[in-house]
């Protein structure tokens, strides 16, 4: 039987770049999925996002609104029965965010065994929900394998515990016996400034039943790096999400180190994605370069920023592995793959009984690898000396956009 994976949560929860890198580790590994999206709606916007999943492996269903819900649902069936006789590995679900989960195992049948049932909850969950909209929430996280937090690396661990209680609030009034004790260990992975987000204290040691690692990055061989590759450079750009506590500390330590190494630092905050492009060219004309950090609000619009440096013939320095390839020069980044390792050893100790998340301190992603692109280096003009292509971990020679 076709393994089947329902993917659940509310509109902006994150759900659609799950599914999405989610899908992409299936692919790698050789598999045949279909994707079904079911939206009860006139425009799918998340179907628009996955379009560059498709190809000879994976292929994206829609059931989109324009009939009452009884329709819908009738529809619905139909498509997974349809999808069932494909011949997929795997099967990905990604309701509205209004659908009723239990519908969802209605319509299952004999076609398919149940995979993995994740619902994604905002780690920063709006206490101001309608008793609809809790009800919906109570129905994805009651039926659940694993329930994920998401932009728990935004969230402090009061917001954490008030999210936890308005999902035990929410299952108690459909009378669900299921509850999220407080006491379940977390255990949370890129978080830059875990101090700064009050997962820990000054010494690094937990404060309550959490702990994980931190992408905290390599501030210092990062500028040594720019300088290295623009001995006669004064000015590096970056631009931030002055909501983003990461970002912020990020941005007060290249600041501290930047005058060890002759540079200005020029920094340009945003409050939303819609902001990035004037901020960018605004930037852009002020600096001689560009150092990207990991905001997840910049990470998302990392083209645009590329384009108005383009404009200006200025370089984009990445902060890790897969923004070189995207279109940065270069990088003495994190290898985030490295750093997901380390976190399932801190979370295996956990399971084991060998250590518990309060007394375990937080941990840092050792080491930084240089990453460069020559396609970049040759859309700019920018002349790579041998030496540093030859002492890269990774070299491309392409750019690639996901």
């Amino acid at each position: 039987m076709i393994k089947i994976d329902l993917i659940t949560g509310f509109l902006g929860s994150g759900k659609t770049t799950f599914i999405k890198k989610y899908a992409s580790y299936l692919l790698k590994k050789g598999m045949n999925i279909g994707i079904l999206e079911n939206d009860f709606g006139a425009v799918n916007v998340d179907m628009m996002l996955l379009q560059d999943l498709m190809g000879d492996n994976c292929e994206l269903e829609m059931v989109s609104g324009g009939c009452d819900a009884d329709c819908h649902r009738r529809r619905f069936k139909t498509k997974l029965i349809a999808m069932g006789m494909c011949g997929y590995d795997r099967v990905i679900v990604e309701p509205s965010g209004i659908f009723d989960v239990d519908e969802f195992f209605d319509a299952l049948d004999k076609w398919y065994e149940i995979g993995n049932v994740i619902a994604i909850v905002d780690a920063k969950l709006s206490e101001d929900l309608s008793a609809e909209a809790d009800y919906l929430l109570a129905s994805e996280v009651a039926d659940a394998g694993c329930v994920l937090l998401s932009r728990s690396q935004e969230a402090t661990v009061e917001e954490i515990s008030s999210t936890k209680e308005h999902l035990n609030r929410a299952l108690g009034q459909i009378q669900c016996r299921r509850c999220l004790d407080s006491e379940i260990p977390v255990v949370y992975t890129a978080v830059s400034d875990p101090v700064g987000a009050g997962l820990a204290d000054e010494e690094g040691n937990s404060v309550g039943n959490i702990t994980g690692t931190s992408d905290k990055l390599p501030v210092e061989e990062q500028l040594k790096m720019i300088r290295d590759l623009m001995p006669d450079a004064k000015k590096i750009g970056i631009l931030y999400t002055t909501s983003e506590a990461n970002s912020v500390s990020t941005i007060k330590e290249y600041k501290e180190l930047a005058e060890n190494y002759d540079f200005e630092i020029v920094d340009s905050g945003i409050n939303t994605v819609a902001d990035v492009e004037m901020a960018a060219k605004d930037l852009a004309s002020k600096v001689d370069c560009i150092s990207n950090l990991t905001d997840n609000t910049v990470v998302s619009a990392l083209q645009t920023v590329i384009a108005a440096a383009d404009e200006k013939n200025i370089p984009v320095f990445g902060s890790e592995i897969e923004q070189v390839k995207s279109g940065c020069l270069a990088s003495m980044g994190i290898d985030y793959i490295a750093l997901g390792k380390q976190t399932g050893e801190m979370a295996a100790k956990i399971l084991k009984g060998e250590s518990k998340a309060e007394e375990m301190p937080y941990e840092v992603c050792s080491g930084a690898s240089l990453y460069v692109n020559t396609a970049v280096a040759d859309k700019l003009n920018f002349e790579l000396d041998q030496a540093t292509v030859d002492g890269a971990a990774e070299v491309f020679d392409e750019i690639t956009v996901e």
